[in-house]
């Protein structure tokens, strides 16, 4: 069995832990139950360790092959921007509707308590003098899904492919996942499904996104799609870099998942919007990947994930070898969000726990660095 130190991810970071957990997954895909993953101390910090019986060219081979088709999508640019277009005229259709139906709902409202309508009237008053918007609402409504559909046909079946954001139409999301059951790579799109979101948690007709997808639209980033993106840049030597503890950095957008790429107007000399990004590409690809271990799950009405309590998540250190059923398990402790937990855990040899609360910055989220507890 080798093991391969990845030096330059560090446990304390979000985004690397997310990485170290989608670098297992990938190795445990090539051979089922028998990677494993611990931490080694650096000068850095914790340092996620690959065990693994591929030598190192074929462990980083198979990381990056797999990254690449957990990517690719099934029609080709130009299709792509069609579709895509069709499904953006749509949504804008759908809004344009839900904004006259607001506004004539206002307006039937004011006119209601002029001519004093009785309150147990009202509904039925409503929805007649609302038909039409209602209408109108619903139609797009359809038109909307079946543009939502239609992209996530175009791009294929993938661990990606519900669209560019999570939060599709449920009937989309079934699609998927029953699509997901007859695939090749069957094993990883199912989990990783699980993990975007639950359809026992819908808004307004949608599957709620799991907490970790920080990329919903604002500022032009969208979770699946800037994934789809990096995966396909990925190549070794990029994997070869990270173990050396030199990472690969280029322009693209993140993931969002790294704490230092949350930079504020008042901390800068220029926009940081149109600032050249560093990122780590094969970190954030990864981390997606990673992903996998955190199954999105009901709470209290809303989309919560393995070890994410709002708006923190926690996650543990470990020292010895563990397989994926093991981890799996750890990762879900409640004593890593219960008062005292953490200390209980190091009696039983969990090294340190870290926790890192999701913020909200001019409207898109951020992990603030992370703390031990």
């Amino acid at each position: 069995m080798n093991a391969f130190e990845i030096k330059a991810w560090v446990g304390s970071n979000p985004l690397h832990m997310l990485a170290g957990l989608g670098a297992l997954l990938l190795t445990d895909d090539a051979e089922p139950g028998a990677a494993k993953m611990s931490w080694r101390r650096g000068k850095t910090g914790w340092s996620p360790v690959i065990h693994t019986a591929m030598t190192q060219d074929a462990w980083a081979e198979n990381l990056v092959s797999r990254l690449r088709a957990a990517g690719e999508v099934k029609a080709d640019d130009e299709q792509r921007r069609a579709i895509s277009r069709v499904r953006n005229d749509a949504k804008k259709v759908l809004k344009d509707a839900e904004e006259r139906l607001k506004k004539r709902t206002k307006e039937v409202k004011d006119l209601a308590k002029k001519e004093s309508v009785a309150k147990a009237e009202l509904d039925a008053w409503m929805e007649t003098r609302n038909a039409p918007e209602r209408k109108a609402v619903d139609e797009a409504t359809r038109v909307f899904a079946e543009a939502q559909a239609g992209l996530a046909d175009g791009l294929g079946v993938g661990p990606a492919h519900l669209g560019d954001l999570v939060g599709v139409e449920v009937g989309v999301f079934r699609s998927k996942a029953e699509a997901a059951l007859r695939a090749p790579m069957e094993r990883t799109l199912v989990r990783q499904l699980g993990a975007l979101a639950s359809d026992g948690c819908t808004e307004k007709g949608c599957v709620q996104p799991t907490p970790f997808s920080f990329g919903n639209g604002s500022s032009a980033q969208f979770l699946l799609k800037d994934f789809r993106v990096l995966s396909q840049l990925v190549d070794s030597s990029m994997a070869e870099a990270c173990l050396a503890g030199s990472p690969v950095l280029a322009d693209q957008t993140s993931l969002n998942w790294d704490p230092a790429g949350q930079k504020s107007y008042a901390l800068q000399w220029g926009d940081p919007a149109s600032a050249e990004k560093h990122i780590d590409v094969l970190a954030n690809a990864a981390a997606f990947m990673g992903l996998g271990f955190l199954t999105a799950v009901p709470r209290n009405r809303n989309v919560s994930a393995v070890g994410f309590k709002r708006p923190y998540w926690t996650w543990p250190i470990w020292e010895p070898a563990l397989d994926v059923a093991v981890i799996q398990s750890l990762l879900g402790m409640r004593e890593l969000s219960e008062e005292g937990g953490p200390a209980r855990l190091r009696r039983r040899g969990v090294l340190e726990v870290l926790r890192a609360e999701r913020i909200n910055v001019n409207k898109r989220f951020y992990f603030a660095p992370a703390r031990s507890v």
